[in-house]
């Protein structure tokens, strides 16, 4: 009989995606998704380290499991995502029946990572500080039919004063316009009709690529798919906002009329 798996989500939009990934991974590894109501052979806490409180969730969640995994010493506990590339010797010293701790750089490695738990019947760490696989390239279980984020870039060049993002999330790196391009032609083929362009830095795109420009273009690009109807993009840095990006925002009806801009301090020496 299969085993099953559950996925607990924090914090922002590229950690959605990443979830995705992560439950795409462990279908393709054979393990299926427990029904709602069950406990789970394999659980998996993708998690935040900017959102307030997002720690305390998860020691709280985890201290919960601790009598589960007691009972039933097969089951599995991974932590991934930005507190575990950040704390993951504090992780284990607060909970060391975890399995497995992963960071945002080898989300593809989980299920090998598992296995070795498994086998080896000890707690399994492994944080790499370079990007394994572009998290867009690894498969996965989307949770909508109609929507679907695309990965563009990954990872933040700016040293905001109060931000950790780049420290987790490493340098910026930018995604082939070609393979984006091919995802959401393949995601429409699918029945998608709404694409959300993420990166941490969205509007940024172009840097890692020497090319100017470049998020303007992908934009036109993208909505210039037959059968897209709308297209979002999260989350954009008020000093990218070119006048060529405004331009195809106001001359392109698939790109929605609609930001998503954090606006943490309108300070320059903070944001610079």
């Amino acid at each position: 009989m299969s085993r099953t798996y559950t996925v607990e989500t924090y914090g922002c939009q590229m950690n959605v995606h990443d979830s995705e990934r992560i439950a795409g991974l462990l279908d393709e590894a054979g393990f299926i998704p427990a029904a709602s109501g069950t406990q789970a052979d394999i659980v998996v806490f993708n998690t935040c380290a900017v959102r307030e409180n997002a720690d305390n969730k998860l020691y709280g969640n985890l201290s919960f499991l601790a009598p589960i995994k007691k009972a039933n010493p097969a089951m599995q506990i991974a932590v991934g995502g930005c507190l575990a590339q950040k704390d993951q010797a504090i992780i284990l010293k607060k909970a060391p029946y975890v399995d497995v701790v992963f960071g945002t750089h080898n989300v593809g490695s989980l299920p090998v990572l598992l296995e070795r738990a498994r086998i080896e019947e000890e707690s399994q760490i492994e944080i790499l500080e370079s990007l394994e696989h572009f998290p867009s390239t690894l498969p996965a279980r989307r949770f909508s039919a109609f929507s679907s984020w695309v990965s563009i870039s990954v990872g933040c060049n700016n040293t905001c004063t109060f931000c950790i993002v780049p420290a987790l999330r490493g340098i910026e790196k930018d995604r082939p316009m070609v393979d984006v391009l091919n995802e959401v032609r393949a995601l429409v083929d699918q029945g998608v009709i709404e694409i959300t362009l993420l990166g941490q830095n969205v509007n940024a795109y172009g840097v890692g690529l020497g090319e100017r420009g470049a998020f303007a273009k992908i934009l036109k690009e993208v909505a210039a798919i037959d059968g897209l109807e709308r297209l979002r993009f999260m989350s954009p840095h008020p000093r990218d906002f070119t006048d060529d990006v405004i331009e195809v925002m106001a001359t392109t009806p698939v790109v929605m009329p609609h930001l998503h801009m954090p606006l943490q301090s309108g300070s320059d020496s903070i944001l610079a």
